[in-house]
């Protein structure tokens, strides 16, 4: 949840098209190859299931950005050619980090740094997204980024304009500060208001050698759908609730008791925000960001953990660590690497499945050992509460939208949207079960299906209960929230995120959702 004044720290970008609507081709790490471009369409680079990047060019100069649906704001690293000074002052806050800086003088910017900060200058300057121009398009050119995360340069948001920073440094009747959706639907108005999002699965992200079946190229598309995917403009349209704390992202409701264990069985759930508006106490609030790696979910801190040896086990002791791939994550329970699991949400009566290898994440402990961490990641209490962060219970990262095929009507969320139609969500299931077991077999079990003969899965009155964490235990670079804006890719703040992975039936829908 970043925003200028509170806005995600990741790196990641995405464009747009004109009246036929334009789409990015969201290719795989491991294809290194270009493909004919029919239309308007931008290839997307899957660095490994973790960040999703896109190639533009912003002053003649190409960047590399992070798509983002968390935030709103386009800021870039590097040099800028052809710019022009804004002269305002600006302020971002990445994941605790204020960024500052000005425009309208040559010296450089003065900067608050703390943890992970970023400092920049507001520009403007031409934005090209294959065949589509923005002139003037207002930016944060950062000149100091510390470890940059998936290749990219920057990152680029398409989440509501409230949320928009550089925006809300102008005033309502200029245009100068508006995002590039704002723009771009201001511009074209013969566009449909939407835009969709198929992020592609790398047959490279887990265990070297275990070639997983490619589910095709992803796309990012702007007033249109990818053609295989139409029956989306069939599926129920999920009203985008307004946040009741102001801090406006892509939001929707889960259905009631809407998610589905391995059983079969529906799980009881209950909102955690005070006062719930905008929907009934025992339905989800949820978000979609593309910017997120893990999804993130809140529940109790006493949360039920499904403990049947064989089928679970946890890092016994707090400080315990494992170095799961990029990051050092304290206090988790983990999964047999081996164990089917599978799970689904529900929308609207609507069935989504979650392939089974989006449900752990493998890593070594601290022995070097390979283990396997739940990929849904339980989401502070307190943050929950928080005003800034927004009235959110869950936040469906990349490991959920891998499953789904999205598509958001921007409504009035979008300053100068021409169409003045109610936002909404539409979700269409992507994911082929039976390919999706493969893939688990083939990764996980060197090619045997053994899953039928796999423990049985406890009860939830066989469950034990997880005793709360410190908020110390956070993992080094996982997705934290700041103020108005949710994104992954930079160091949070210890207060922000407790970091457990639940593992078993239970364990792994816990993540708040068991109340």
């Amino acid at each position: 949840m970043p925003q200028f004044l509170f806005l995600p720290l990741l790196f990641f970008l995405f464009l747009v098209d004109i009246a036929l609507g334009l789409s990015f081709p969201i290719t795989q790490e491991a294809r290194h190859q270009h493909l004919t471009k029919r239309g308007s369409e931008l290839d997307v680079i899957n660095v490994r299931d973790r960040f999703y990047n896109v190639n533009i060019s912003l002053g003649g100069a190409n960047f590399t950005l992070g798509l983002d649906t968390g935030s709103s704001d386009l800021w870039v690293s590097g040099l800028v050619p052809n710019t022009s000074i804004v002269h305002k002052n600006a302020s971002l806050s990445y994941n605790g980090g204020i960024v500052s800086g000005w425009t309208g003088t040559s010296h450089s910017p003065s900067s608050l740094v703390t943890d992970d900060v970023r400092t920049g200058i507001i520009n403007t300057a031409e934005l090209r997204l294959d065949n589509i121009t923005i002139q003037d398009q207002a930016y944060l050119n950062a000149d100091t980024v510390r470890n940059p995360i998936g290749g990219a340069d920057g990152l680029f948001g398409v989440g509501p304009s409230s949320i928009s920073a550089i925006q809300n440094q102008f005033s309502s009747k200029s245009s100068t500060g508006d995002t590039v959706l704002s723009r771009i639907f201001s511009e074209n108005t013969s566009l449909e208001n939407y835009f969709s999002i198929a992020l592609s699965r790398s047959s490279g992200a887990e265990s070297p050698g275990n070639l997983l079946q490619d589910d095709g190229i992803g796309k990012f598309t702007i007033g249109e759908v990818i053609p295989r995917f139409e029956d989306i403009l069939k599926s129920p349209q999920l009203p985008v609730i307004s946040d009741q704390y102001g801090s406006q992202h892509w939001e929707t409701l889960l259905d009631l008791n809407g998610i589905i264990g391995p059983d079969g069985q529906r799980i009881n759930t209950s909102t955690r925000i005070n006062k719930p508006q905008g929907g009934a106490q025992d339905r989800l609030r949820v978000t979609f960001d593309t910017g997120y790696t893990i999804p993130q979910a809140s529940f109790e801190s006493s949360s039920c953990i499904g403990k049947n040896e064989g089928i679970t086990s946890a890092a016994s002791e707090r400080g315990s660590r494992c170095n799961i791939c990029w990051a050092h994550w304290d206090n988790f329970w983990t999964i047999p690497c081996d164990y089917e699991l599978n799970i689904s949400f529900v929308f609207a009566e609507q069935v989504f499945s979650i392939a089974p290898l989006d449900l752990t994440q493998q890593g070594l402990d601290s022995d070097r050992k390979l283990i396997c961490a739940a990929r849904f990641q339980q989401m502070n209490s307190e943050l929950i509460q928080d005003q800034g962060f927004g009235a959110l219970d869950v936040i469906f990262g990349m490991a959920f939208l891998r499953n789904v095929y999205l598509l958001v009507h921007v409504g009035t969320f979008v300053k100068g949207a021409a169409q003045k139609t109610p936002a909404y969500i539409q979700l269409l299931s992507t994911v082929d079960r039976d390919i999706a077991h493969t893939d688990f077999v083939n990764a996980r079990l060197n090619g045997t299906d053994t899953t039928a003969s796999q423990p049985a899965l406890l009860g939830q009155n066989q469950t034990l209960h997880s005793p709360p964490i410190p908020s110390s235990s956070v993992p080094i670079a996982s997705a934290g929230q700041p103020n108005n804006g949710v994104s992954e890719y930079i160091p949070v703040l210890p207060s922000l995120t407790f970091v457990i992975f639940l593992g078993g039936f239970y364990g792994i829908f816990s993540l708040g959702l068991l109340l």
